[in-house]
């Protein structure tokens, strides 16, 4: 056995970690794994081409702790990576981590201890802004109120409250139940790349009953500024915005039984609709006729008309949405758009 290892012949939690060129945060993420208060666990690594120092950092806690394993594989993206580890696990339930971010010390115990009773255990987290090149950030926890959910109780009350906080389609504050997962031959979409986290998501949830909610924020989920404000424009991104917005409506009325229209869902179809807009008008690469056409496109979208004719918040940011989109004025749509990008930069 490896110094300062642990013998497993079963783990009870698999942690699957996508890594990729992750070599400046990689350390403090699997710290923070192996300072767990919970033990009865396996890490995944799965290397997914990098091409820094990650296998440096990774290697070297493998030879310390044999409850670690690493596997590698060409560059495929990071659901590619999370099925490799899915394949893998061993262990009874799943969580899924990404190598930027960390956990608190008792985020398995508490996840484990909650799933015992129910087929799968959610989380409060914090986000964690970093100010490019600063040792400064601002921290923000995410919470709803802890409780045990069937779901024949999700209402849309409830639904609005878990999709607005990200706790549908986050994949990093819930802890998985591996058997239905295997069961249901679950995996990630590898065609898609925005978007999958939350597909995964509502396919698991399509096959449970019971979930059960702590309050404590217990994952710490990095935003880095300069990483959130540079996304390129690809013609996909529309696409998958509408994919996801077309799967979360699928979901209420298929498996909710839902079908109240006024749902954040439309809410978020069409902040993603102007953060796809921001990077179109930003775009150094398009010509002018093509960012009219991707404009157009968003603009006469069957998908993009039914989220404005939902109710969804009331907000002066999603009335100014449902207004400017409505209208379909290119020149306005272009001014609002620099000035929320301005905005952004200025809050974060």
């Amino acid at each position: 056995m490896h110094e300062e290892g642990r013998s497993l012949s079963k783990p009870s939690i698999s942690i699957i970690i996508p890594v990729f060129n992750a070599s400046c945060y990689l350390s403090r993420c699997i710290k923070s794994i192996r300072g767990q208060s919970f033990v009865a666990w396996e890490l995944i690594v799965v290397d997914d081409g990098s091409t820094d120092d990650s296998a440096d950092i990774y290697h070297r806690f493998a030879s310390l702790d044999n409850r670690i394993h690493i596997f590698r594989q060409k560059n495929a993206g990071p659901s590619s990576a999370r099925n490799t580890g899915i394949r893998h696990a061993k262990g009874d339930y799943v969580v899924f981590v990404d190598a930027d971010d960390w956990l608190e010390p008792n985020m398995l115990a508490t996840l484990h201890a909650l799933i015992k009773t129910s087929d799968l255990a959610l989380c409060g987290y914090y986000r964690d802004f970093f100010k490019p090149h600063k040792n400064i950030f601002k921290e923000i926890s995410v919470t709803i109120p802890s409780t045990t959910l069937h779901l024949y109780d999700i209402d849309n009350t409830v639904f609005n409250e878990l999709y607005k906080k990200s706790y549908l389609n986050a994949l990093w504050n819930k802890l998985y139940r591996n058997d239905f997962i295997k069961k249901n031959s679950l995996c990630f979409r590898e065609d898609i790349q925005i978007g999958e986290d939350l597909l995964f998501n509502l396919a698991y949830l399509s096959n449970i009953n019971t979930i059960r909610i702590s309050s404590e924020p217990l994952y710490h989920y990095v935003e880095e500024n300069s990483r959130s404000l540079t996304r390129k424009f690809t013609p996909e991104r529309i696409r998958y915005n509408e994919l996801v917005y077309q799967s979360i409506c699928t979901f209420k009325t298929d498996v909710l039984s839902l079908t109240h229209p006024n749902t954040v869902d439309s809410d978020i179809y069409l902040r993603g609709c102007f953060t796809i807009l921001e990077q179109i008008f930003s775009s150094k690469d398009l010509r002018e006729t093509e960012k009219n056409i991707y404009v157009q496109k968003i603009l006469n979208s069957a998908f993009t008309s039914q989220a404005i004719n939902a109710t969804g918040c009331r907000s002066l940011e999603f009335v100014l949405y449902r207004v400017l989109l409505k209208i379909k004025v290119p020149f306005l749509l272009k001014a609002f758009t620099h000035f929320r990008l301005f905005v952004k930069k200025m809050l974060r």
